[in-house]
């Protein structure tokens, strides 16, 4: 099964294969929760909070159908929500089934309790302001609903492969390329999942379960592929285009085969394909699953201390105050 997910994310992510290693392992253990959920409530509604362009929320509807051997994902009212025009552009051009919600992570334009579920993928090492997204979420999410996510690990920059060949010349040096790493793709922190837990807890989101989802074999290849990006090879720019039939776009098709076949080649060699999860203390990235409380009186105290940190973020930063009946109205007239 993993097989053919790798295969689908190749596929949407040719010529990103640093990113094409990653979506898959991910999206096969978001599907797993995923699937239990559904089989659980039957229909629900879905944010999936930083959606980018929607290739991954298409990769795990593939995995989710797929694994679950019946097409789940039809029961899922999906919403991407980005902060940026080009993103929700972006959703709409690829057909996905998302619909697509401008606005911020800290003060979602959405009203309390209309969300079963949340999924934020590879999202929160970005943000400085974590404490103030979670307790959005916990707004957002009715009780009992539940908060997918994915993080890097704790180790994720010890497990990159310059960081263990820098190691051998010395530990400053290695550190320094780290630190300069990270910066390179914003991860902010890197937190252990009892640290996580911590942080969701405050938030009236107990942690349900967490676990390992990327072997560093993966973080190690990922590091490799990310020097063949940054030289402009691979063809990672033109991966939203779709080729067409005519005679000019014969080199792109050729390309995106070759970019295919080639990621997919990589998937094998760096154990992407493995069906067994890595051991704590060599993961790359963590899957957490959390679950809003049912603790009205709290959830109403810690509203509105949600409402007050929202008043501090610049207008210019939040959309329009949308809310989920304009956001289906608005994907229908498109």
């Amino acid at each position: 099964m993993l097989h053919r997910i790798s295969r689908r994310s190749c596929e949407l992510y040719w010529g990103e294969a640093w990113l094409s290693l990653f979506r898959a392992l991910e999206a096969r253990s978001l599907a797993t929760e995923l699937i239990r959920i559904l089989r659980t409530l039957g229909t629900i509604q879905l944010l999936d909070a930083g959606s980018g362009d929607g290739r991954f929320y298409d990769l795990l509807s593939y995995a989710v159908d797929n694994m679950a051997g019946q097409p789940l994902m039809s029961t899922v009212n999906g919403f991407g929500l980005e902060r940026g025009p080009n993103k929700s552009a972006g959703i709409r051009k690829r057909g996905s089934p998302l619909i697509p919600i401008r606005g911020d992570l800290r003060a979602l334009p959405l009203h309390d309790g209309v969300m079963d579920v949340i999924l934020c993928n590879s999202t929160l090492e970005h943000i400085g302001e974590m404490e103030i997204v979670l307790r959005e979420f916990s707004r957002v999410l009715r009780p009992g609903g539940y908060l997918l996510i994915t993080v890097p690990s704790i180790n994720f920059e010890h497990l990159l492969f310059r960081y263990r060949i820098l190691c051998l010349i010395g530990e400053k040096t290695a550190s320094r390329f780290a630190k300069n790493k990270s910066a390179q793709i914003s991860h902010l922190h890197y937190l252990h999942p009892r640290i996580w837990a911590q942080h969701l807890e405050s938030s009236l989101l107990p942690m349900v379960s967490w676990r390992p989802i990327v072997p560093s074999a993966v973080v190690a290849w990922g590091d490799i592929l990310s020097v063949v990006r940054d030289v402009g090879l691979g063809g990672g720019r033109l991966s939203l285009r779709r080729p067409g039939r005519r005679f000019a776009d014969i080199p792109l098709r050729i390309l995106r085969r070759v970019c295919i076949e080639a990621e997919h080649v990589i998937a094998h060699l760096s154990g992407c394909l493995v069906e067994r999860e890595p051991m704590e203390g060599v993961e790359g990235a963590y899957l957490i699953v959390a679950q809003r409380g049912w603790h009205e009186e709290a959830f109403a105290s810690a509203r509105s201390s949600v409402v007050n940190e929202s008043r501090r973020i610049l207008p210019q930063m939040i959309a329009a105050d949308l809310v989920v009946a304009d956001a289906e109205e608005s994907a229908s007239h498109s």
